[in-house]
């Protein structure tokens, strides 16, 4: 099987009196929590989804990929621009 994107809802959340945020996946519904609410505690809830949730401990030759359901595309990493095009040797 291929891998997969499963998209997980992150919301702002409290434990023990600290603030936190929580990882909900949507395939089944496993939840993981981490301390703090900046973008460091959101992704480490995604790779605990990844390391914990039991839809992956069924299919083990599956590799899936956990995703912030809100996350914008502007988020993802900028691409390089095109290198310009060169001058031809006369034009120089």
């Amino acid at each position: 099987m291929a891998a997969g994107r499963v998209p997980c809802d992150i919301i702002n959340t409290e434990r023990e009196g600290r603030e936190g945020v929580q990882a909900t996946c949507s395939d089944c519904g496993h939840q993981t929590f981490s301390y703090g609410r900046g973008e460091a505690s959101r992704k480490r809830c995604l790779v605990l989804m990844r390391e914990e949730c039991p839809q992956r401990q069924q299919d083990l030759d599956w590799k899936n990929y956990y995703t912030d359901s809100d996350e914008s595309t502007e988020r993802r990493a900028p691409t390089r621009p095109a290198d310009p095009k060169p001058k031809p040797w006369w034009e120089k």
